[in-house]
C-alpha cells in the first residue's frame, strides 16, 4: 500500500476549504465533489451543482431525499463524438490518519447493480433513484437513441489506493458485458499532482534573449532575471536572435 503524504494531502485539502467557502456548503465531502469535478473537467460552479447526484448533497441543496446508488456525480460531456458519460463515486478523508486506505467494496457493489438496471433499461430503476440521478439517466438514455455513447468510470479520493486488486477484478469483469467501458481511479497523489498544475500553461521550448536587452533584479532573497524578448511578429523580415540588416547578432544571444 502506498504511504500518505501531508504534502498531498495538504494541496487537495486547500482546494476543499476553499470551494467549502465559496459555495456555502456544509462540509468538507461536499466541497470535494467541486475540487473533483473542476480539476477534471474544467467546469464551472453552476455546472458542477448540476452534475452532483449524491444524495446528501441534494437534500442539502432542498431536494427530496433518495438514492444515489454510489453514483455521486455524472457528467455528459456532449463536445466529443460520440459524447462521453462520466460516473463519478467520490470519497473524501477530513483526517490524515484515514487516508491511507481502500475504497470500500460496498461502494462498488452499489454502483455495479445500477449499472446493470440502468443498461437493462429497467423500469424498477427510476423508482429506487433520487430525481437528480432519474434525470441523468434519463438523458443517458435519450443518448442512446441516436448512438452509443463511450462510458468512464471515475473513483477519486484524497486516500492512497483505489480498490482491492480483487476488487478492481471483479470490477473488470463486470464491465466486460459492456462496450465502450472503462474506469480511472484518482488517489490521493495523482489528484493533488492535477491541482498542483491547474491553470498552468506548460510551455516545451527554447527562447533567446534580443542582444543584451536582460538585467538581474533581486528584493531580499529573491532574484530575477529580466529579458525581453520578441516573437518576431513586428519585424517580419527577421527571426528570433537576428538583427535587421545584418546576418546575426554581433554578440552571441544568450539562452534563457
Amino acid at each position: 500500500m502506498k504511504r500518505k503524504s501531508i504534502q498531498d494531502f495538504a494541496v487537495i485539502h486547500q482546494h476543499v476549504v476553499r470551494a467549502q467557502k465559496d459555495n456555502s456548503l456544509g462540509s468538507e465531502s461536499r466541497a470535494f465533489y467541486y475540487v473533483v469535478l473542476g480539476s477534471l473537467f474544467e467546469l464551472q460552479d453552476v455546472e458542477i451543482d448540476e452534475a452532483i447526484t449524491d444524495d446528501d448533497y441534494r437534500v442539502a441543496r432542498g431536494d427530496s431525499p433518495g438514492k444515489d446508488r454510489g453514483i455521486d456525480a455524472v457528467y455528459i460531456d456532449e463536445s466529443k463524438t460520440p459524447p462521453i458519460v462520466h460516473f463519478l463515486n467520490c470519497k473524501y478523508a477530513i483526517k490524515i490518519n484515514k487516508t491511507e486506505s481502500f475504497f470500500p467494496s460496498n461502494e462498488l457493489d452499489k454502483i455495479l447493480t445500477f449499472l446493470g438496471q440502468l443498461m437493462a433499461q429497467d423500469p424498477d430503476l427510476a423508482r429506487d433513484i433520487n430525481v437528480s440521478l432519474r434525470g441523468k439517466a434519463t438523458e443517458i438514455l435519450d443518448h442512446f437513441a441516436e448512438t452509443n455513447p463511450n462510458f468512464v468510470l471515475h473513483f477519486a479520493s484524497n486516500c492512497t489506493e483505489g480498490l482491492t486488486k480483487e476488487e478492481e477484478l471483479r470490477l473488470k469483469n463486470a464491465l466486460k458485458a459492456y462496450s465502450n467501458f472503462t474506469y480511472l481511479f484518482h488517489t490521493q497523489s495523482s489528484l493533488a499532482e492535477k491541482l498542483a498544475h491547474r491553470g498552468r500553461v506548460q510551455v516545451a521550448g527554447k527562447c533567446k534573449a534580443i542582444h543584451r536587452n536582460l538585467f538581474e533584479k533581486s528584493a531580499g532573497d529573491v532574484r530575477a532575471l529580466i529579458v525581453h524578448l520578441s516573437d518576431g511578429s513586428k519585424c517580419p523580415n527577421h527571426r528570433i536572435g537576428e538583427h535587421p540588416g545584418s546576418e546575426r547578432w554581433p554578440d552571441d544571444p544568450r539562452p534563457v
